[in-house]
Parts: structure tokens; sequence; C-alpha cells
């Protein structure tokens, strides 16, 4: 077992660097290793089960997480019965997965609601949902963790119940943090979600700023958190386009995207996955933008630039039958062409979604 830990501690760093292609063979072993013990019921496999799930999941592989999060589950009930915390956690990362997130949640981390994906099976989300919940309450009666995982109850079309659990979260976070803790700057994120989704943009946008400021006092400037603040601000302004002209949105949401594209470069290495996102974002954006240049040849110039980088990490970091891949190429070959570049009036423009995924790490138990 002690080989299936030291590559378990490889397949964290591979999952932190963003090396996921690298990653899912040594997460491969490590599981195999643990299924051939004496008795493969233990956290050493639930470990390895996790931690492949997980990566599965940054790679959009769904489908194949969900039934390893389902045996992680099994084991980790038997192993601590049916109302441990560490339970509670299983039951997210398998509701997350079956609604079709792509992000998992550990114990006490509260995860921004996540968007961009079409929930698949909210029906069975939503008991495994209300089940984590119950567990949280008994366990963490003074702080149960009831905002994560609020949007399966959204995407169930339980929108008001999940609003009243996240301002009951961020309530009780202000009440027992203070105002300006960076757990309540994640309750401010999870509630913000939300209110995009309903959506009711015009209260979200203060929240933001407030949620910017929390992390800019308690961390500094350059914090990923501010990355993902930023953008989601951007990408707010961008789907509020209606009373206010669309350029002066575009205007705005640009500087906050490169700011975001530079926090996260430093953060992640220029290699990232979530940089080969910013990335393609912010060239969707410029090819919407021309009149920020001298001549629309300008935005095409950079656009594709931007396309090509993010095109490469694809590429490096999820193998190249990827799907993202293939997207990137296309948004390239679109840049690279004689492209109308233009300011498009019909409608906000689709970006892809950032994740700070979080795994299980090796030492986690």
């Amino acid at each position: 077992m002690d080989e299936a830990a030291a590559l378990n501690i490889k397949v964290s760093e591979l999952y932190q660097a963003g090396k996921y292609a690298d990653a899912i063979p040594l997460a491969q072993n490590a599981l195999a290793i643990c299924e051939k013990a004496s008795d493969p019921r233990n956290l050493d496999t639930v470990n390895a089960l996790n931690n492949l799930a997980g990566l599965l999941q940054a790679t959009d592989r769904l489908g194949e997480a969900e039934p390893l999060y389902r045996r992680a589950l099994l084991i980790t009930e038997k192993i601590f019965g049916p109302d441990h915390p560490i339970v509670a956690v299983a039951l997210y990362n398998l509701a997350l997965d079956v609604l079709g997130s792509s992000s998992a949640v550990l114990l006490q981390v509260l995860s921004p609601i996540t968007k961009g994906h079409t929930p698949t099976n909210t029906a069975e989300a939503e008991p495994l949902y209300h089940r984590a919940l119950a567990i949280d309450e008994k366990s963490f009666s003074d702080r149960p963790t009831i905002g994560s995982g609020t949007h399966v109850l959204a995407a169930a079309g339980a929108r008001a119940k999940a609003e009243t659990l996240v301002r009951r979260a961020l309530a009780i976070d202000e009440k027992s943090y203070g105002p300006n803790h960076p757990i309540v700057a994640t309750d401010l994120n999870n509630l913000i979600g939300l209110l995009k989704w309903l959506p009711q943009h015009a209260e979200a946008e203060p929240l933001y700023l407030r949620a910017i400021s929390i992390t800019e006092k308690r961390f500094g400037p350059d914090h990923p958190d501010i990355a993902r603040d930023l953008y989601g601000l951007a990408e707010l302004l961008l789907q509020a386009i209606g009373d206010i002209a669309p350029a002066d949105r575009f205007h705005e949401a640009v500087p906050l995207m490169r700011r975001a594209l530079v926090i996260d470069e430093k953060s992640f290495g220029p290699d990232h996955p979530n940089v080969a996102i910013d990335l393609t974002n912010l060239a969707q954006l410029l090819k919407h933008t021309p009149r920020m240049y001298s001549s629309p040849k300008d935005a095409r110039t950079e656009a594709e630039s931007l396309f090509h980088r993010a095109a490469v990490i694809a590429k490096t970091c999820f193998g190249p039958d990827h799907p993202n891949v293939a997207i990137d190429f296309e948004h390239l070959s679109e840049a690279s062409e004689a492209y109308e570049l233009k300011v498009r009036k019909s409608g906000p423009i689709k970006l892809r979604p950032v994740w700070h995924w979080s795994v299980f790490s090796a030492d986690y138990f």
C-alpha cells in the first residue's frame, strides 16, 4: 500500500499542476494496487477512488466518475456508518456528478455554484443532497455546510428553498466570523451563483464587489479567488446586457478578464487548464469588441494568438482527442479566416466556465 500512497501523492501534484492526462494513468494504477489488497474496502481505496473520480470529473468524463463515487460512498458508509461527516462528503460528490457538474467538494469547503452545465439527473441528485445536508446539520449544528451543493436544489426547481439555505449560511457565518471573513466571501459566491441562475443580476453585482474586497484585504490582490470573482463579475456584466448599451458592458468586462488571466497565470502557471479557459474566454470576448482596437485586424490577431495558446494547453493537459481541444482549434480556425469582427447584438456571449476543482489528497484521511 506504500506504493499506492506514493502514487496518490504524485497524482495530487500532477492534479494541482493541471496535468490531468499524466495524472489519470497513475490514479488508475493506485486504485488497482488498492483493489488487490486482502480487504479492498479500506480508506486507501476510498482515497484512490476519489482521486480518480475527481480527475475524470475535471476532464468532463462524468459517466466514468459516477460508479467510482458510488463505490467510495458504499465503502465509506461501511467504515464509518451512515451518518458520519465523511459520508456527507461522499454524498455531495456523488450528487454533483449525477447532476452533471465538474466540481467536487471537500468536507467543510463551500464551493461556488457551478455554471455552464445542463443538469442531467436532478431526481436522484436532490435526495443525495438532502441526506448530506441532514448529516452536516447534525454533525455541525453551529455551522452546517448548508451552502454546498444548493445548486442541486436549484437545478431540481426548488430555487426558493436553495436561496433560503444560501442566505441562512451567509447570516450564520457573518455572525460567527464577522462580515469580512473569507468564509463569508465564499458564502457570497454561493449566493451570487444562485442569483445569476434565477436571474437577479442587480443584486449579484455589488455582492461580487464585496467578495473581491474581502479576499483582497485578507490574501492580497493576486489570490486565485480574486481571479474567479473577476471572471464571474465579467460574465455577469455580459449576461446583464439589456438596458445598458452592450459596448459599455463589453468595455467593462475586458479589463476584468485580463486581470483574471494574469492572476491565474501567476497562481497556476502559464500551462494550466484554467489558464486555457481564461484565454479562450478572453479571445471570444475580444471578437465582440473591435472598437477597443485601432482596426478589426488587431482584434483578430490577438484573438488568434489567445486561441492558439489555449489549444496547445488543452492538448497537453487533456490529450489530443479531448473535446476541448477540438473546440479551441475550431475557434482558432474562425479567428484565422477573414472573420467579420463586430459587436454581437443577438444576446450575451457564451463563455466557458472556470472552475478551481478539488480532489482528495493522498493524506486527506
